[in-house]
């Protein structure tokens, strides 16, 4: 894995639940780039995207992240890594459900490793195009991690991300997960309804996400 600063797109659920082994390798460290983005803060999601794929695929993306370096990361002192890269209902999620320490380190870095595939599968739709949005202006929680009662995954936008995603490649559907507000904009002469589908997976010190962006 490459630095959070300069891997991934260039610029701008869990395999059914929290855990799981299909992943190995070698990472490098993160970097603390998620401080660049803007605050938006922490506002309900505009909208929330998963579900089954039913139309033609625009992207993928994967990440892996060394959860030891990402958790060094977290810890260093001074670090603002962890308010500038989740939303509070994530790190609210990861309270709720108690996590601390090497626990905690390697929920988020599932997370971190979602937002990033995310990116990379929308800069694969725009292949041969210029960024949309400078990896030094993206705002990372508006990109947001939630999940049902059974611990799948799905991806709500906000903000900027939200908006130029709709005006790239599509609206995004209205199929919200739960706890995620519901109503995409896209209408019958507006342009077509995409999803990101995600997965989460961890094997050992590795976390590792699967981005898919798709029509329908």
């Amino acid at each position: 894995m490459e630095s959070a600063a300069g891997r991934g797109a260039e610029s701008a659920a869990a395999d059914g639940h929290e855990g799981g082994a299909d992943a190995s390798g070698g990472g490098e460290s993160i970097a603390d780039a998620a401080t660049a983005g803007a605050a938006i803060g922490d506002a309900p999601a505009d909208v929330a995207i998963g579900g089954a794929v039913e139309g033609s695929i625009l992207g993928t993306g994967i990440d892996m992240v060394h959860v030891p370096s990402f958790a060094a990361d977290l810890d260093r002192p001074g670090s603002t890594f962890a308010k500038a890269a989740f939303t509070v209902g994530e790190r609210a999620a990861a309270n709720r459900r108690g996590l601390v320490g090497t626990a905690l380190a390697r929920h988020l870095a599932g997370r971190w490793a979602v937002k990033e595939a995310v990116v990379k599968a929308w800069s694969q739709a725009l292949y041969g195009t210029p960024p949309v949005i400078p990896r030094d202006e993206v705002d990372w929680r508006e990109i947001e991690v939630v999940a049902d009662a059974w611990g799948r995954v799905a991806v709500a936008l906000h903000g900027r991300v939200r908006d130029e995603v709709a005006r790239t490649v599509g609206a995004p559907a209205s199929d919200a997960a739960p706890g995620a507000a519901s109503g995409g904009f896209a209408t019958p002469t507006g342009p077509p309804q995409v999803r990101f589908h995600v997965s989460i997976s961890h094997d050992g010190d590795q976390a590792i996400a699967i981005a898919v962006l798709a029509e329908g």
